[in-house]
C-alpha cells in the first residue's frame, strides 16, 4: 500500500510543528519547506488544508508562522490520512453495486481497510515525534 506525497508531507509538517510546540515557537513556511524538503507551493496547499481542518494556526507579522493548535499532537495518524487521502479506503470509484466476485473482493478490501484504519488510529502525531527524536538522539552505529 502506498500513501501519496500529500499525506507524507502533511505528516512531516505536523512533526516539524510538533517538535517546536513545547517552546511555543511558530515555524515559517520557509523553515518547514527547507527542513522537510517540501516544495513551497505544495506546502502552502497542505498548510491551508490543515488550517481549514483546525489542526494548525497561522500568525502574521515579523514573528509569524505556523503552530499546532493545542492537543493536536494527540491527533491520530488515521485522521491525517483520511484528511489527505480521498480514495485510499474506497474499493471502487463508481456508484455501481458490486455483484459476484466483485462483491467478495469489496468485502475483503473493506475488512483490510478496517485493519489499516485501526492500526493508523493507534499511532498519534506525538508517538511519531517521540520516535523521530529518539532516532535523532540515538543514531544507529555501524561498526564492525
Amino acid at each position: 500500500m502506498r500513501i501519496s506525497a500529500r499525506t507524507r508531507y502533511a505528516l512531516r509538517v505536523l512533526i516539524e510543528l510538533g517538535i517546536h510546540q513545547k517552546a511555543g515557537l511558530t515555524v515559517t513556511t520557509t523553515e518547514i519547506a527547507t527542513r522537510q524538503r517540501i516544495p513551497r507551493k505544495f506546502l502552502e496547499q497542505i498548510l491551508l488544508l490543515l488550517r481549514r481542518a483546525n489542526i494548525v494556526r497561522s500568525t502574521r507579522g515579523p514573528h509569524g508562522g505556523y503552530k499546532l493548535l493545542p492537543d493536536v499532537t494527540k491527533l491520530s495518524v488515521r485522521t491525517v490520512v483520511e484528511l489527505t487521502e480521498t480514495t485510499l479506503f474506497n474499493p471502487r470509484d463508481d456508484e455501481e453495486v458490486p455483484i459476484g466476485v466483485d462483491a467478495i473482493i469489496d468485502v475483503i478490501w473493506q475488512e483490510t481497510g478496517d485493519l489499516v484504519r485501526d492500526k493508523l488510529e493507534s499511532y498519534s502525531i506525538q508517538d511519531i515525534i517521540h520516535q523521530y527524536q529518539d532516532a535523532q538522539n540515538n543514531p544507529p552505529s555501524y561498526s564492525i
